[in-house]
């Protein structure tokens, strides 16, 4: 079990939530997404302005060498499909690694979070978010702060909106 949070840190528990421990990340925070490999419990992917994945349990991090695009190139959205991961940055990019993150091609793009619409809304912590998840039949789904809820069923490529409406 891995559970992420801005203030306290990543941990990791090897008995079902009974004891934890923390994970040896080189930033002790997360306040983007956190992803878990579907099959492999010892893969993990996390976000901060930068996304890092370990491949053994936590012992070690690497970052993932994305080519930033656009303005604002923090990544917050990561999910997997088995060994395919997705990154999304707040510019609205969308990467996606074939082996694991160690190399990417950009692939599509989605509307950036709405900054204005946090502020109104009265969000937890008044930052865009932008979320991916990856559904069984391998559709990417994305969440954009402030502008609705997307689906890609060709890898990343293209994203059609399927709820557009104000997402917090």
């Amino acid at each position: 079990v891995w559970a992420a949070s801005a203030q306290n840190g990543i941990w990791r528990s090897f008995d079902g939530g009974e004891s934890w421990a923390a994970a040896n990340a080189p930033v002790p925070h997360t306040y983007g997404q956190i992803a878990l490999h579907p099959t492999d419990s010892d893969i993990f992917a996390y976000s901060t302005d930068q996304a890092r994945i370990t491949v053994d349990g936590g012992a070690s991090f690497q970052d993932f060498p994305l080519a930033w695009t656009g303005n604002d190139t923090s990544v917050r959205g990561l999910a997997f499909d088995g060994d395919r991961v997705y990154a999304a940055q707040l510019s609205g990019q969308v990467h996606r690694s074939d082996d694991l993150g160690r190399t990417w091609t950009s692939v599509g793009s989605l509307p950036a979070p709405d900054h204005e619409f946090m502020l109104i809304s009265g969000g937890h912590d008044e930052k865009e978010h932008l979320w991916l998840a990856v559904t069984s039949g391998g559709a990417v789904l994305a969440a954009s702060s402030g502008n609705g809820v997307y689906r890609s069923t060709d890898g990343g490529e293209s994203f059609v909106a399927v709820l557009e409406d104000h997402v917090s």
